[in-house]
């Protein structure tokens, strides 16, 4: 008798619960799968690989330092805001704009976190830490990217180093994400 293989479907390690726009900050609550808080060593070392310059941001968490020093021991809620950053910086010049970041517990008996990141552009914010809770999804989980499209915006915007053009939009996709979150806002 031939063996039959389910396959197992589980969530993803962060899921967004809600996405807003504030006066100087694009805030994102995320619930973080429970066995999933913090960073696998394999899922930071593809991170790290894809995202250089990562390890080199200032953070404050646990006192002042740089990431490097804090990313092990980071929740995946905190590198998301590292990684939406770091696309951030790389989506605009470094001398032009800095980008400030915290991620706080809202409800620890939900696993749920807030992640805050400073903006220029709030459309543009809202689609790096969108790309970066993807990106995070994907690394952390056993499958590959799901999304080939999304695959190849996050790449795309883990390679850019150069200030948008005004003619510089989001892909379709983001575009549609980011048009359903604000409607949902709006109700």
């Amino acid at each position: 008798m031939p063996e039959v293989t389910q396959a197992v479907h589980r969530h993803p390690p962060l899921i967004i619960e809600a996405l807003d726009i504030g006066k100087t900050s694009v805030q994102c609550d995320v619930v973080v799968r429970s066995d999933s808080i913090c960073v696998s060593d394999s899922s930071l070392n593809v991170l790290i690989t894809l995202l250089p310059t990562l390890p080199y941001h200032a953070c404050a968490s646990g006192g002042v330092g740089v990431f490097r020093d804090k990313m092990r021991e980071s929740s995946l809620p905190h590198l998301a805001e590292h990684v939406a950053i770091d696309l951030l910086v790389k989506t605009y010049s470094a001398e032009e704009v800095g980008f400030a970041g915290n991620t706080v517990w809202l409800d620890k008996s939900r696993n749920l976190m807030r992640i805050r990141v400073s903006y220029q552009d709030a459309k543009v914010t809202k689609a790096a830490l969108l790309a970066a809770v993807n990106l995070i999804n994907q690394v952390s989980s056993e499958v590959s990217f799901e999304d080939e499209a999304m695959s190849i915006e996050i790449t795309a915007i883990a390679d850019r180093s150069t200030v948008p053009s005004p003619e510089h939009h989001p892909s379709p996709r983001i575009m549609a994400i980011l048009q359903d979150l604000e409607a949902q806002r709006n109700i």
